[in-house]
């Protein structure tokens, strides 16, 4: 099967919840997706002998480095190129089963964007709250003026050209 979904997760290489992340991607994902762990390069040794050296990248040098979007810029410039559907997930969060959803309704369909609920959960597993969500996607601005974010990177999913028709990420933002 062809991986048509690429999946970026940049980390700093210190976070234990690195491996639910992986394990979440591998088990929600399936055979469609390419995930790529991108982290400094004093950090490769130690994550490929916990993950292995098949998905690990080094991200740019410190003096090119502003933030996580120019981290995620140079891997999705270097590989999205080949896939249809990118997105990316933090070192700390996790797909919950329902996230094959929102890649078979992208494939299916072949939206430009698709996005779900994120669910927020403690330390121990335990559910705090949902992320405010509308299935109307014109309605983003409206909500937009009254502070509520209708969609996170934990719940996204894109078509590559998007993303570089709309010129990636602005790294002149830490978060």
């Amino acid at each position: 099967m062809t991986k048509t979904v690429l999946v970026i997760t940049a980390t700093l290489g210190e976070r234990e919840t690195l491996r639910e992340t992986i394990e979440s991607v591998r088990k929600y994902g399936g055979e469609q997706i390419q995930h790529i762990i991108i982290c400094p390069e004093e950090k490769m040794t130690c994550l490929n002998e916990k993950y292995g050296s098949e998905n690990l990248i080094i991200e740019p040098q410190p003096k090119h480095l502003k933030g996580i979007y120019t981290v995620l810029n140079y891997a999705f410039g270097k590989y999205a190129k080949n896939y249809e559907y990118i997105t990316f997930l933090n070192d700390d969060d996790y797909w919950l089963p329902n996230y094959s959803d929102i890649i078979g309704r992208a494939l299916k369909f072949q939206d430009d964007l698709v996005y779900g609920r994120t669910v927020y959960v403690n330390e121990d597993g335990n559910r705090i709250c949902k992320m405010t969500t509308s299935r109307y996607f014109e309605h983003f601005l409206d909500y937009w003026k009254f502070g509520i974010v209708m969609l996170t990177q934990q719940s996204v999913l894109f078509k590559s050209s998007l993303y570089f028709r709309l010129g990636g990420f602005c790294d002149e933002f830490k978060l």
